[in-house]
């Protein structure tokens, strides 16, 4: 499998598009795969897009495409943030427990 760099949404749907390819299904073939209803990858992945990726359909074509995503830092991007990032006060932080440190 190619590793592919995506930076929005475009790209997300250009790299489940090429994915698909490199399986050599079918969209119907996906569709079982993925659990989704028969045609809504065409849908989804067809270049008139009817629908978007949403969240429960982003789930079902990682696992039909045997594929996930990966978050990492890009370089490039932080080096035009760096003077603009400001430094966030933790004591004012919900974390997760739902409280505040």
């Amino acid at each position: 499998m190619t590793t592919r760099v995506i930076r929005g949404y475009d790209d997300l749907v250009e790299a489940f598009r090429r994915r698909v390819e490199e399986l050599a299904i079918s969209r119907e073939v996906l569709d079982e795969l993925a659990g989704l209803p028969r045609g809504y990858s065409g849908k989804i992945l067809g270049l008139g897009q009817v629908r978007r990726i949403g969240v429960k359909s982003l789930t079902r074509l990682c696992a039909g495409t045997g594929s996930m995503l990966l978050l990492i830092e890009d370089p490039e991007a932080i080096e035009k943030l760096r003077g603009r990032l400001v430094p966030r006060i933790e004591s004012a932080v919900r974390h997760r427990n739902g409280g505040t440190r």
